[in-house]
């Protein structure tokens, strides 16, 4: 799930139980925990997170590890999808408004 914090201390999970980063699949280094530790590096037009996962689950202290990248666009951490016309209207409108940001 994503978290996200200034201070290290106090966190925020802006999606709660919602995933954001899946492990891999069985077998797979990241297969029991995925995490990202630090800040995206942005590479022109993508942001590299660099990950750790483990193949067992958080509970398994004893257990090597691994590094991974995940690749995601600039500016893609969200998404909106206006839904289809109702019965072939065309004059079906919508908006997006948000707070002012830089």
């Amino acid at each position: 799930m994503l978290a996200t914090s200034q201070d290290g201390v106090c966190w925020q999970r802006p999606l709660p139980r919602q995933i954001w980063v899946t492990r891999g699949k069985d077998g797979d280094f990241d297969a029991g925990c995925v995490s990202i530790g630090s800040h995206p590096v942005y590479k022109e037009w993508e942001l590299w997170f660099f990950t750790t996962g483990f193949p067992q689950p958080q509970r398994v202290f004893e257990q090597e590890s691994g590094i991974g990248l995940m690749k995601m666009m600039v500016d893609r951490f969200l998404s909106l999808e206006a839904p289809l016309p109702t019965h072939g209207m065309v004059e079906d409108n919508g908006y997006l408004l948000t707070k002012e940001f830089i």
